[in-house]
């Protein structure tokens, strides 16, 4: 057995875990050091895995032996399958033939690869887990094919993609998608309420606010009911709350000092001022909404669309996978993209790139989609380009790639 290859994560959010429970699933990786600038986030996930935690990330660089930024790589594997596979000079093909040295393939690398067969998230419609999961398993599929020519490969895509193309669903846009609770927003509305719905009749100057109005957190927002409460003073600092959408009383307390109430759902709400006997206070909350995300169509996508692009560069897959492919491009082409063209903008500087929908429950409503996020349907673009040779798809990955660009600076001899 060779020397296994040591692997530190940094960020340990919402992706990590998936990274670092890849690195343990596949031969000869280990799975060393975490890091994340929020250390209770490091030290869980390291407690999860038995493995080291660091806040700075120059120190779990000096940890490891070999480093792989595992936001880049497909479960650790591009770097082994590009280097063992690649013909002097260049890339490996995109399809045909296999390549010069694809019988030197390591037996840890395709031993590794199908170990993949054994997980399961192309079953699920969510869209976080098919972008930050399953698109991993496609493209080292798409990679092992490029690098051997063996249509066992495209097999396993074909197989996978099926399942994910029926678990599409309808939603607020007119076209299907696969969505995820996993990112979006919890809504938290306050206001003195006298019972009629009239702040002038409320009896004090007593206040009530969200703390905070708008929740982020995955764990206390998916806690977050969507239905409205009361609070009602009864005596002293006495207080009633009732779940008004359901008529169910949810508790009777004494009002803390500091004002917090934390037995409504997943909210905190802080009554300030002197409330007095009568007062009332309304709370409306708005659940996490199923949300659709440009950056997991895009980690979706890709390989399926790089699948249709080899078939259609190469006759000889035609009878197996023409029928396949063309099923995967009317989909893309007719009902996945077209729902992302409202978000589309268009830069002076002759750049492009995608923003995010002007939705509540958004992190950032209408924002510009971060570089990673908008890129990865630029890449999309591309497959689709060479699968379909319309102008259009290679325009929008030349605006995106331009505006990329634009954005990199010189810092120490590096760009970033």
């Amino acid at each position: 057995m060779s020397e296994p290859i040591n692997f530190g994560v940094i960020g340990c959010g919402v992706i990590g875990p998936w990274h670092t429970g890849a690195i343990d699933a596949v031969a000869d990786a280990r799975l060393v050091a975490v890091c994340d600038i929020v250390e209770d986030k490091a030290k869980a996930l390291a407690e999860k895995h038995g493995v080291e935690y660091r806040r700075g990330y120059h120190e779990l660089l000096a940890r490891i032996t070999r480093f792989m930024a595992v936001a880049l790589v497909a479960l650790g594997l591009a770097a082994q399958v590009r280097a063992a596979t690649a013909p002097a000079g260049g890339a490996p093909p995109a399809g045909g033939a296999p390549p010069a040295g694809a019988a030197d393939l390591p037996e840890r690398t395709r031993a590794g690869v199908m170990a993949m067969d054994e997980t399961d998230y192309y079953k699920s419609p969510d869209s976080s887990t098919l972008g930050w999961g399953e698109s991993y398993v496609l493209t080292a599929y798409c990679w092992m094919y490029e690098a051997t020519g063996d249509t066992a490969w495209l097999d396993r895509i074909v197989r996978r993609a099926d399942v994910m193309f029926a678990n599409l669903s309808p939603g607020d846009e007119p076209y299907p998608g696969w969505r995820t609770l996993r990112y979006s927003v919890a809504l938290v509305e306050t206001a003195a309420d006298s019972g009629d719905g009239s702040q002038a009749a409320h009896r004090s100057q007593a206040t009530i606010h969200a703390d905070p109005a708008r929740i982020y957190d995955y764990e206390s927002g998916s806690k977050v009911t969507g239905h409205e409460y009361e609070l009602r003073v009864t005596s002293g600092r006495t207080v009633e709350i009732t779940d008004t959408t359901n008529s169910e009383r949810i508790a009777a307390l004494e009002l803390p000092e500091d004002g917090h109430i934390t037995q409504i759902p997943g909210v905190v709400v802080v009554i300030e001022g002197k409330p007095q006997p009568g007062d009332r206070f309304a709370v409306k909350t708005k659940a996490l909404k199923p949300l659709e995300y440009v950056v997991h169509d895009g980690m979706i996508l890709t390989p399926i669309a790089k699948l249709c692009a080899a078939v259609v560069g190469d006759r000889s897959l035609e009878a197996a996978y023409g029928a396949a492919a063309r099923r995967y491009l009317q989909i893309m082409e007719t009902q996945l993209l077209p729902k992302w063209k409202r978000y589309w903008r268009d830069l002076p500087d002759g750049g492009g790139l995608y923003i995010a929908q002007d939705d509540p429950a958004q992190r950032f409503p209408g924002a510009s989609l971060p570089h990673n996020q908008y890129l990865a349907l630029g890449r999309t673009h591309i497959a689709l380009y060479r699968a379909t040779g319309k102008a259009t798809y290679r325009e929008h990955a030349e605006k995106m790639a331009r505006f990329f660009k634009r954005n990199l600076r010189l810092a120490g001899g590096r760009y970033g």
